[in-house]
Formats: C-alpha cells, sequence, structure tokens
C-alpha cells in the first residue's frame, strides 16, 4: 500500500530532524576528538584542568544524555522544542 502525501511530507520532516541532531551531536564531539588527542601526544594528565581518566566518562554521559533525552517522545521533539534548544 503506497503512502499518501502527508505520510510522506512527515517521513521527510522526521528524517531532516534526526539528520540535524546527528549533525549536532557529530559537531559537539568533535572538540572532545580534538581534546583527546591533545591530551595523548602531550603526555600530560590533565586538559583544560580536567584529569585525563575522566575524559572517557564524560564522553559517554555525553552520548547517553544526548541519546536518551529524546526517548521518551520515540527520537522525535516537537518543532519549537528543537528550536528552543530543548
Amino acid at each position: 500500500m503506497p503512502y499518501t502525501h502527508e505520510q510522506e511530507t512527515e517521513f521527510e520532516r522526521l528524517f531532516s530532524v534526526r539528520r540535524r541532531r546527528q549533525m549536532f551531536l557529530a559537531a559537539s564531539l568533535f572538540p572532545l576528538v580534538i581534546a583527546a588527542a591533545m591530551l595523548r601526544s602531550s603526555g600530560r594528565q590533565e586538559l583544560f584542568g580536567i584529569r585525563a581518566s575522566m575524559w572517557g566518562p564524560g564522553f559517554l554521559l555525553l552520548i547517553v544524555g544526548r541519546s536518551s533525552s529524546h526517548s521518551a517522545t520515540g527520537g522525535v521533539r516537537p518543532a519549537t522544542a528543537i528550536w528552543a534548544g530543548g
């Protein structure tokens, strides 16, 4: 059974929301990757005042926090929440 025009429009909207969220997460993780590379190459125990042993758990908390904050709505937030940064 083919999808209606409204369903296809909604699929496209959901895809763009999901893609925007993925790009935001990738952009927010990029500085962490750079910081980890700097920490490893310098041989120091701290970078930006944060101990090396805290970067891994902090990274995991960021991933879990970003992915679980959308699970209550099935991964979809209202457009107003997206623009408000919620």
